[in-house]
């Protein structure tokens, strides 16, 4: 009983996660440049430790820190840095 319990609270959280970061996609997808970005959680629950960024600087925004963000959602890290960014973007809801 105690572990169709957990099952079922960590389905619900999961749950919760996709709503969550279904909103996140809907309020970055139209965000205007000095607006900040809201991050979306991982597979994990957790959002990114970056600080607060804008739109603007998010497309600024340097290989370490793209880098640190793709590995955070489990997204590869391979190409270019506007190849990264191109991956990022659509993932917090952004059009590329």
């Amino acid at each position: 009983v105690q572990q169709v319990l957990q099952a079922q609270q960590h389905e619900a959280q999961q749950v919760q996660h996709l709503e969550y970061n279904g909103c996140v996609r809907t309020l970055n997808s139209s965000l205007n440049p000095p607006q900040d970005v809201a991050w979306v959680r991982n597979a994990a629950g957790q959002l990114p430790q970056e600080a607060p960024m804008t739109l603007s600087a998010l497309h600024m925004a340097t290989a370490p820190t793209i880098d640190s963000l793709l590995a955070h959602y489990g997204l590869g890290n391979q190409g270019a840095l506007p190849a990264r960014r191109a991956r990022l973007l659509p993932h917090l809801g952004i059009p590329a």
